[in-house]
């Protein structure tokens, strides 16, 4: 990933109170179609009861990005997952640094410097029993 990489949000990709445009075949509405455009990179925001994981749609985006990305001969889906979680980031020569969320993005973030111990330490709170 670097930092122009596109990547999918939903809440910022369709009107989530207008869904007049879904079709019979979900792959031909502005949903999915849009979803091409982040070449199967979608991030996913957790609460902390993982509510995501039990709507359909949310679970449509994760096959369009894990599985159908894969199909479509397009690079590897990529997926991305943050959460809110205050914690203490542990850097680089010890530097302490609260943060207010935690994310895990496969081959790491831009700011970990393709350092991948940088990757380790920031992706060392992630709270795993949500997901």
């Amino acid at each position: 990933m670097s930092a122009d990489t596109p990547i999918w949000v939903c809440a910022y990709g369709n009107n989530q109170w207008d869904l007049s445009d879904i079709a019979m075949d979900p792959r031909e509405s502005g949903f999915t179609r849009a979803m091409t455009i982040a070449k199967g990179r979608t991030i996913t925001i957790l609460d902390s009861d993982g509510t995501v994981f039990t709507r359909i749609w949310c679970v449509y985006e994760l096959y369009l990005t894990l599985i159908d990305s894969q199909k479509a001969k397009s690079e590897k889906g990529l997926w991305c997952i943050y959460t809110a979680k205050r914690h203490t980031y542990v850097g680089p020569g010890d530097k302490k640094e609260e943060r207010d969320a935690v994310g895990i993005i496969p081959g790491g973030s831009p700011s970990d410097l393709n350092f991948a111990p940088n990757t380790t330490a920031r992706e060392k709170s992630f709270p795993y029993e949500v997901v």
